[in-house]
């Protein structure tokens, strides 16, 4: 609240001590904002900006402190902590650069591990194609599903000899291509790695 009053203290006030050192949360009831809590008015333009910051109705969690600095004070330490749990850091990909396969393999291995190939639900979700359904069991085509989960991909890993595991949390996409790809195991005198790449 402080660095609120301070944008505009000039020409405004008397402010008390408890005006400069009140809290947010003084000014909340019910998940609505309450400005008559205040002891003094705000500028017209001031409370339009703190009256359009949407306030959650429905969160059943209490307020808590964010930032994880011991004391609970922001820092920009404590704020770039908070950020980098918020924000999902891209897969490491230097072993897709690295492999020695054609461009375009390569290609739809990065596009594959970054979620961005244009898979129908992707191109649906864009209202650039009328449905999202595989065309081969008309299941909704995403990733997951091109790579594990139609039943022509199960048949076709299950004949290339090629482990097949469900997606879960701990074993995604990027994972099981890479471990595949550089697996070493031979399949007729070649490296199943070298097979899985040139099939996908």
């Amino acid at each position: 609240m402080t660095l609120l009053l301070t944008s505009f203290q000039s020409g405004h006030g008397p402010f008390s001590l408890g005006d400069l050192h009140a809290n947010v949360s003084s000014i909340i009831t019910s998940r609505s904002w309450d400005l008559d809590k205040l002891n003094y008015p705000l500028p017209d333009d001031v409370t339009n900006r703190i009256l359009c910051i949407p306030l959650s109705k429905y969160n059943p969690k209490q307020d808590f402190i964010v930032w994880t600095s011991s004391n609970g004070n922001f820092s920009c330490e404590s704020a770039y902590d908070r950020i980098t749990l918020i924000v999902p850091r891209e897969p490491d990909l230097e072993w897709v650069r690295k492999l020695k396969i054609l461009l375009r393999i390569k290609t739809f291995i990065w596009l594959l591990c970054l979620n961005k190939l244009p898979t129908r639900s992707s191109l649906y979700s864009k209202h650039l194609i009328f449905d999202a359904l595989c065309n081969s069991c008309f299941e909704e085509e995403t990733e997951r599903h091109i790579i594990w989960e139609c039943p022509h991909s199960k048949l076709f890993w299950k004949e290339l000899g090629i482990t097949h595991k469900p997606f879960t949390q701990n074993y995604c996409t990027t994972s099981w291509l890479k471990s595949n790809a550089r697996s070493k195991r031979m399949v007729h005198s070649t490296p199943s790695g070298l097979i899985f790449l040139s099939d996908c």
